[in-house]
């Protein structure tokens, strides 16, 4: 349902945006889809995931006209190869190839790179999945409209789930980019003065790093590990 209520949140949009321009019935109303499509195992079955959704979503808002105030939908689809300089440039891109709007995408990474982009184009952005609290907080921009959870909602379920006291460390394994600093930064805050141990680390890394861990004199009780395959 989730991806239906996307949709539907878009087509009111696009049905605002249609009703304000003059009548061009054979013109499409074009919507871009940027997602991670290829460059991360873990981010392509979102995005595969996604794509299915939106378009069902879509078919399921319309009644199966995929049709807005008489005018055809249409979507394109764009990858981003999980490259921030490539998702601005596609974006950009698809505003100027007449898209009213446009989603995405996974990679909170990725999906800050593009932030400014729907600025300085004055066109809607619709984040969804990506995470990071910075995307709907200093980086947030007017222009930008968000569907999908932050970082702080998984951090205090996380902390309410683990039942941490006062005697609990937790170390945090994780890559230095968007979702994992913002993750971090929500898990500090959740668990108040518990302690958090960061350490930097890859998928490919995580035996040394936890190697670290345990002769560094950390001993946190709880490991998390986020963002290992660029995740969110």
């Amino acid at each position: 349902m989730k991806k239906f209520a996307i949709a539907t949140l878009l087509l009111a949009a696009v049905g605002m945006y249609a009703a304000s321009m003059p009548s061009q019935a054979a013109e499409p109303l074009k919507i871009a889809v940027i997602q991670d499509a290829t460059g991360s195992a873990v981010l392509e079955d979102y995005s595969k995931q996604f794509y299915r959704g939106f378009d069902l979503g879509i078919d399921f808002a319309t009644k199966g006209t995929k049709q807005v105030l008489g005018r055809p939908i249409e979507i394109q689809r764009r990858d981003t190869n999980v490259k921030p300089d490539r998702a601005r440039a596609l974006l950009s891109e698809s505003y100027q190839q007449g898209a009213v709007l446009a989603v995405g995408s996974t990679s909170s990474g990725v999906t800050k790179a593009m932030l400014p982009v729907a600025a300085d184009n004055e066109k809607i952005l619709l984040v969804a999945p990506a995470v990071a609290d910075s995307i709907t907080g200093p980086d947030w921009n007017k222009y930008i409209f968000k569907s999908s959870r932050n970082n702080s909602f998984d951090m205090q379920a996380q902390v309410i789930a683990m039942r941490v006291d006062a005697d609990t460390a937790i170390g945090v394994i994780g890559e230095d980019y968007a979702f994992v600093r913002d993750g971090v930064a929500a898990l500090k805050e959740a668990l108040g003065r518990i302690s958090v141990v960061e350490l930097e680390g890859t998928a490919r890394r995580r035996t040394p790093v936890n190697s670290e861990i345990d002769h560094g004199g950390s001993d946190p009780s709880t490991l998390d590990g986020r963002g290992g395959m660029q995740h969110c």
